[in-house]
């Protein structure tokens, strides 16, 4: 098996702490709830997370907690103030509280997903990642990871489908999930599909970090050996 670099997703702190995202229209009940006085010290963590200011985001999520014990955003934004200053053990358990408040949370489960992936937790990032897609089921940077794992724990059928889903969006800054779907392909023996896949690769970023593996793919795969 070779390591095949996918490139992470760098979104706005503001997107990280908030939950907003592809499946931004979908409100947990218990959002409905929170006092206004939780909402403002909410806002101000955020605030301090765009700033990078961890320890007063961390103080101010924690507010917000601490006003209302149910704010499954406000868990997210403190796990992302704790992911972000290297505490990434309290980062995971603020994380796994918002999904215990709100389990159909998408950017909770993709953010614990981030730190098993930083873990080289291959199976966890693919459970997590599932189960984010069940609530958000077109978000690139998922579908992309998820394949990335499922092809390194043999999982190629899955692979394969979750990365053509991820070339059905736009995946700006994630064409290595080509690479992942050429290398699926060819463990399960199928390199027209495979060389279509280095092709697109190259397509999209022909300087890439994966460039030169897709040209000599291309190239094998092109002029294969007469058995």
């Amino acid at each position: 098996m070779e390591n095949v670099v996918v490139r992470a997703d760098t979104s706005a702190a503001h997107t990280i702490a908030s939950g907003t995202g592809s499946n931004a229209g979908i409100v947990a009940a218990a959002r409905l709830k929170v006092p206004e006085k939780a909402q403002r010290e909410f806002r101000k963590g955020s605030e301090a997370l765009e700033r990078k200011e961890w320890p007063e985001a961390k103080k101010r999520f924690e507010a917000a907690i601490a006003l209302y014990p149910d704010y499954d955003v406000a868990y997210n934004g403190l796990g992302s103030a704790l992911l972000a200053s290297g505490n990434s053990e309290r980062a995971r358990e603020a994380f796994e509280k918002a999904i215990q408040v709100n389990d159909r949370f998408a950017e909770a489960y993709r953010n614990l997903a981030r730190i098993s992936l930083s873990e080289h937790k291959y199976e966890e990032v693919d459970t997590l990642l599932t189960k984010s897609l069940a609530a958000d089921p077109l978000n690139t940077w998922a579908l992309t990871y998820a394949a990335y794992s499922e092809l390194l724990t043999r999982k190629f059928s899955e692979a394969i489908d979750h990365a053509r889903k991820a070339h059905t969006v736009a995946h700006d800054g994630l064409a290595s999930v080509h690479i992942v779907a050429a290398r699926a392909l060819e463990a399960t023996q199928q390199p027209a599909e495979a060389l279509a896949e280095y092709r697109l690769y190259l397509q999209e970023d022909p300087k890439g970090r994966d460039a030169t593996r897709a040209r000599e793919a291309v190239a094998r795969l092109s002029n294969p050996v007469p058995k």
